[in-house]
């Protein structure tokens, strides 16, 4: 029997639909496997998809990845059910050769259930803990200036920031230090290497409650037509999809105390000086021969055999890095903030370094949340950020995913306590705004 020219329409719909979904699920399965890889987390809500199996085929996926062979890395995974049945799994890297974890994850659904978890981590020897709060769990731990969209701004970066400076040194009165420009930048908005961290967990999980980032979901009618583990839904140009909010990401970290500052440190005077540079490239030092001829832990050198070296040739080592033209100029800089900086850095500080600091607290703000800055350095070249992920084992990161269906509630618990947009930022557009939610809502 000959197709009607409706029909065909609607085969040739429904086939260039399901292309379009397997494209995404396979790319999606291939992007979440590089996250875990890069030590980060993965949710999987198979509610997104109009393909079953999506956890399965993601944990295959990442069973035959090269890397995960090669490195005797695995994952692990936590999962939990949501009241409409839903189930969500977190998926997370495990380094079996080293036997460490950086990473550990945990579900709150409830402000009780938050503290107590809280509560319960186990707090690491010498350690500061800090915390931040996305209302995304795909946001990555990256200041706004490496985020996409931003090249061109960290391209200029010290041509903008001293633009600002000339024309609105109102702003600037108070600051003496490259910390304090990039503090005033980063609280009117503009994109800097700085981020936000607070002390306070409560702070972080208002964060990750309060945003309207939405997220797709399959229409409950398509996830239930659909025959789980054999097939895609029998009509899949009728799958409707439906906004949702993104689950939450309260997410702590756990490091070492000489990786917490002060804001008159000279380390988190190398970082933040980074800005005003128009570029700096030290990928070509020979960071491994380095790195053979000292041990960072004791201040000592020493050969692999335990035998003292000649310290003269880890202080050759400096001095040629000290003497290249982008150092002299970052030296140059920082003795402008500080005349009685020694002109002598280390390399270490230029790779994959970056610090927590706790700034003057300037800005009204900044006290209401208890605020902290993440200083971020480069990694090795002023285009490649530090990265939290890869940083050395006195970080542990840990990741308290608050399911989109909770959130709500957890934001009027934390009401009761005076956790609110108007504690929190203190202005007057911010407390009229939260008393008009009150009002509407009650």
């Amino acid at each position: 029997m000959k197709k009607s020219n409706t029909q065909e329409n609607i085969y040739a719909k429904d086939e260039k639909f399901y292309q379009e979904e397997h494209d995404k699920v396979y790319k999606d399965i291939d992007d979440n496997t590089i996250r875990i890889l890069e030590n980060k987390i993965c949710i999987v809500d198979e509610s997104k998809y109009c393909f079953p199996n999506f956890a399965s085929t993601l944990e295959n996926n990442m069973r035959n990845e090269e890397d995960f062979v090669n490195f005797h890395l695995s994952y692990a995974n936590k999962e939990t059910i949501l009241s409409d049945k839903r189930k969500i799994k977190v998926y997370y890297l495990v380094d079996n050769k080293n036997r460490v974890n950086k990473v550990q994850c945990f579900f709150a659904r409830t402000l009780s259930e938050f503290l107590d978890i809280i509560s319960k981590i186990e707090s690491l020897d010498n350690c500061k803990h800090v915390y931040r709060g996305h209302d995304d769990w795909k946001y990555d731990l990256v200041p706004s200036i490496y985020r996409k969209g931003n090249e061109k701004i960290l391209k200029n970066e010290a041509k903008y920031i001293r633009d600002f400076i000339a024309s609105y040194p109102q702003f600037f009165e108070e600051c003496n230090s490259a910390l304090d420009y990039l503090a005033v930048l980063q609280h009117y908005g503009f994109p800097t290497r700085l981020l936000d961290f607070t002390e306070n967990p409560l702070v972080a999980l208002y964060m990750a409650c309060k945003g309207k980032k939405t997220d797709t979901l399959l229409d409950e009618e398509v996830s239930n037509s659909q025959e789980v583990g054999t097939q895609v839904c029998e009509n899949v140009s009728n799958c409707k999809k439906k906004d949702i909010l993104a689950h939450g990401d309260v997410i702590r970290v756990d490091l070492n105390e000489e990786f917490y500052k002060y804001y008159d440190s000279d380390t988190v005077s190398i970082l933040s000086n980074i800005a005003f540079l128009d570029r700096i490239n030290v990928s070509d030092f020979k960071y491994d021969r380095y790195k053979k001829l000292f041990d960072f832990s004791t201040g000592y050198s020493y050969n692999r055999y335990g035998q003292c070296i000649n310290k003269e040739a880890q202080d050759e080592m400096i001095d040629s890095f000290n003497n290249r033209i982008d150092i002299q100029r970052l030296i140059h800089n920082i003795r402008n903030e500080k005349p009685h900086f020694m002109p002598k850095i280390d390399p270490q500080h230029l790779d994959n370094m970056l610090l927590i600091v706790k700034p003057r607290q300037r800005f009204k703000r900044l006290v209401l949340q208890s605020g902290l800055f993440g200083v971020f350095g480069i990694n090795k070249e002023k285009e490649q950020p530090a990265k939290f992920e890869s940083q050395n084992l006195e970080f542990r990161i840990t990741h308290i995913i608050i399911p989109d269906e909770c959130k709500e509630n957890i934001l009027k618990e934390l009401d009761t306590l005076h956790i609110n947009r108007a504690t929190l930022y203190g202005d007057m557009d911010n407390i009229v705004a939260h008393y008009l939610d009150t009002i509407k809502n009650n």
